[in-house]
């Protein structure tokens, strides 16, 4: 018997490849409202600097991610911070820099 293949969505590659390398970090952010996206993955968070959305976006060209930082003001998608090519093995690190890490000073 041939077994069905299926392949994932990207959002759900995002999300294993999230929980693989940030699981904790992932618990701090209170994590929440996971929606599967045609390009990548959207969730909410509650981090000591960003509490609102963030949209992780994948860029087949160059194979790496765009990470959006947002809030929703009137209906409206408002993008606060945005970092572009941004690999796998580093995703969970960029995330909580922007939703968790306070700023750095000099």
């Amino acid at each position: 018997m041939n077994k069905l293949q299926v392949k994932p969505t990207i959002a759900q590659v995002i999300l294993q490849q999230l929980t693989a390398t940030a699981s904790r970090k992932m618990m701090c952010w209170g994590v929440r409202d996971f929606m599967g996206m045609p390009s990548g993955l959207r969730f909410r968070v509650s981090g000591l600097k960003h509490r609102g959305h963030v949209y992780v976006i994948f860029d087949e060209a160059t194979d790496t991610y765009k990470v959006q930082i947002a809030k929703i003001r009137k209906r409206e998608w408002v993008v606060l911070e945005e970092v572009t090519d941004v690999y796998c093995d580093t995703l969970g690190d960029v995330i909580d820099g922007l939703i968790e890490q306070p700023c750095a000073t000099k």
